[in-house]
């Protein structure tokens, strides 16, 4: 691969630098987006276990969460003062329902905000699918300016790309592991623009407009392909989880402490069950591109269509009619 500097101005240069580190593997994409630095043995075990959690259903884990919630609730003071002979005692169940209407909010409000930032992150994950897509489709369509032999073998590796992207890198994030062959189609697609920058450097300043465009589309590919797959190894952070793991173990304990009576134990169970419903919303929600919630690649899908039918429209003769 040439230097940067062989293009001989500023689009060619900035195409030539782009397929340069990309053919490096410097870059985030020739990588597979993923950082190469060794993981602990538990992060690839909780990885693991994420991933084996999103192939159910969504509704179904939203279930089981309240399920748990409540069923711990119901089942915490009868276990209590039946199986570990905790004594009634009127000061201690006062307090602890006290204790357990306060801690009780402060778990909501606190699990509320997380899920208002994974449905953030979810949203920010599909406006990057789209984009990508839009780029796509508009790289295409500013190569297609260009009549030459180099412009049709990079809109064909603007096509191999997309199906690429979709065949083998969606399942690779979703898998939670790099793919080398999204960074290679990415190499190969700079590369082609490469080729076809060598040949237009001696084109007028006047005329230069396709190729400027053509250098900023691939940017942007590659910006883009870049967030989605930070986005895709994203999440909450341990420590978050940690902190509503804590809350609900107090809230646990708290309920514990409360005299097994039925008249106070089911409006607690209805308030456990709504603090479950939002915890099990807040694990379907957290990974963008896991579970049946997460992003998918149906706009890049819809591109590569669009991207076929032009090949096969600009691949027909032109017919003159008689």
């Amino acid at each position: 691969m040439s230097s940067a500097r062989s293009c001989g101005w500023v689009a060619g240069d900035s195409l030539c630098r782009h397929a340069t580190i990309a053919a490096s593997g410097d870059c985030p994409q020739a990588r597979g987006g993923y950082s190469s630095a060794p993981q602990p043995c538990s992060r690839y075990v909780s990885e693991a276990m994420a991933g084996w959690l999103y192939q159910i259903p969504s509704t179904v884990l939203i279930s089981l969460a309240v399920m748990l919630a409540v069923g711990i609730c119901v089942a915490a003071p009868w276990v209590a003062h039946r199986v570990f002979r905790l004594k009634p005692n009127p000061e201690w169940s006062s307090a602890a329902l006290d204790a357990f209407k306060l801690i009780g909010p402060l778990t909501g409000i606190f699990t509320a905000f997380l899920l208002l930032q994974s449905v953030n992150r979810l949203h920010e994950a599909r406006r990057l699918v789209e984009s990508q897509a839009m780029n796509l489709l508009q790289l295409d369509r500013a190569l297609g300016r260009i009549d030459s032999a180099e412009a049709v073998h990079a809109r064909a590796a603007v096509r191999d790309y997309a199906r690429i992207l979709v065949d083998r890198g969606w399942p690779a994030m979703r898998a939670q592991r790099p793919s080398p062959e999204v960074g290679t189609a990415l190499s190969t697609l700079s590369g082609r623009v490469d080729a076809l920058a060598k040949t237009l450097t001696q084109v007028p300043a006047a005329e230069r407009s396709p190729l400027e465009l053509i250098s900023a589309d691939l940017e942007a590919v590659g910006d883009v392909q870049s967030q989605i797959e930070a986005s895709a190894a994203g999440g909450l952070p341990d420590t978050f989880w940690l902190a509503v793991i804590l809350l609900l173990l107090l809230m646990t304990a708290e309920a514990a402490m409360i005299a097994p009576r039925w008249a106070v134990i089911l409006p607690l169970a209805g308030y456990s069950g709504a603090i479950g419903l939002l915890i099990g919303l807040l694990f379907v929600m957290d990974r963008p591109f896991l579970g049946d919630q997460s992003a998918d690649p149906s706009p890049i899908e819809r591109s590569i269509a669009t991207l076929d039918l032009r090949a096969q429209l600009l691949s027909r003769p032109l017919q003159v009619r008689p």
